[in-house]
């Protein structure tokens, strides 16, 4: 008697395996789909601080090439001065 009433009992879990086989699917193409939009996001955060280090690096560049100019405009006209007062002597 207890064969009997197992039966239904091992029929419907039976059924439900293809049922639960395709939640666990969808669950893990779901997880799989936040791993790759997680790592997406660190990725840009990644790209943004490159960036930004990259432009830091850029404007430093400017700053010492302007004064490097600006000394080297003053050198320039001090060497005219000098020459322009060694031709007037």
């Amino acid at each position: 008697m207890t064969e009997i009433v197992n039966q239904p009992m091992l029929q419907s879990a039976s059924m439900n395996m293809p049922f639960n086989a395709e939640r666990r699917l969808q669950q893990e193409r779901i997880e799989a789909f936040h791993v790759a939009k997680q790592r997406v996001i660190e990725r840009t955060a990644e790209k943004v601080l490159l960036d930004k280090l990259k432009l830091e690096a850029y404007y430093e560049r400017l700053d010492r090439l302007e004064t490097y100019n600006r000394q080297a405009q003053l050198l320039k006209a001090q060497a005219e001065q000098g020459r322009i007062l060694d031709i007037e002597v």
